[in-house]
């Protein structure tokens, strides 16, 4: 359901919708060794491996944990890498409580709470909750604010043609009558 924890699995599949990430050409052999080829994700994963959003769970082995909940914390790192920000243009005043600029998830927590994708778990006092459970919901609600934020970060778009609409009978006027 909605308020049911966010797996790491399912998470590669909503960035690589969302994002448009290309999922064609997966390598040949597997980077992570949970994720073997037949697994229902491999595309999903090794594509958000190959566009950097994600570096697994441990390196040594390479692992991806697969069936392991997100947290806040890790969905801000996956959301700041997918929208492509720069984590070193942070603010330097701490805006969280509970993320300390000593946090490791601190330059990610910053940046989306300064692009408007998150206001935190709480306002008084103002806190992140990096270590809670990312939801369903909640993912659904950071990743539409991403993309919002993405899509208004585009030029605007300037119009070659202008497109009538209205004339059915393709006669050049448009009169209701068509």
């Amino acid at each position: 359901g909605v308020n049911d924890p966010m797996l790491r699995r399912y998470a590669t599949t909503v960035f690589v919708k969302a994002f448009d990430i290309l999922t064609d050409n997966p390598p040949s052999e597997p980077t992570f060794v949970d994720v073997p080829k037949d697994h229902p994700q491999y595309k999903e994963i090794e594509a958000i491996y190959r566009e950097g959003i994600t570096s697994g769970c441990s390196a040594n082995p390479p692992k991806f944990c697969p069936d392991k909940e997100v947290s806040h914390a890790e969905m801000a790192v996956f959301l700041v890498r997918a929208l492509k920000l720069d984590p070193n243009e942070v603010p330097s005043e701490q805006i969280f409580e509970d993320v300390p600029p000593t946090h490791w998830a601190f330059p990610y927590v910053q940046l989306l709470y300064e692009k408007g994708i998150t206001a935190g778990c709480s306002e008084t006092p103002r806190r992140f909750c990096p270590d809670d459970l990312v939801s369903r919901g909640q993912t659904a609600a950071l990743v539409m604010n991403s993309v919002i934020y993405k899509e208004s970060s585009l030029p605007t778009p300037t119009p070659t043609h202008v497109l009538v609409t209205g004339d059915a009978n393709a006669d050049g006027v448009v009169d209701g009558q068509d």
